[in-house]
């Protein structure tokens, strides 16, 4: 994100109209969906193999109380890394897009 943040700021002091495109948006956005998947993936199958039931409007124990003292065994690397790329994509998409109007004002 801080590469994309360059990048705008890039373009941007070269007085390029900034606007990406609902794809790179898209594309964008699903890679950083997966990356906070890939950080809450662990805690999900933990909860999901719990014998005790989940938190419900009724259950006397507050909303997040068991997550206060949760401990991750592991992260989902491959996820993250899927995640990773495709944010990458949707940078290099609008990096062209906006070398393109560089090129061709």
């Amino acid at each position: 994100m801080i590469l994309f943040g360059l990048i705008i700021i890039y373009f941007t002091e070269r007085k390029i109209k900034i606007h990406i495109k609902k794809i790179s948006w898209a594309i964008l956005l699903s890679g950083v969906m997966i990356i906070l998947v890939s950080f809450m993936w662990d805690y999900f199958k933990v909860t999901n193999q719990s014998t005790q039931a989940g938190w419900s409007l009724t259950s006397e124990q507050a909303l997040f109380e068991e997550i206060k003292t949760y401990v991750p065994v592991q992260f989902n690397w491959l996820l993250f890394i899927a995640g990773l790329w495709i944010c990458g994509a949707g940078m290099i998409i609008t990096y062209r897009d906006f070398k393109k109007q560089l090129i061709n004002p």
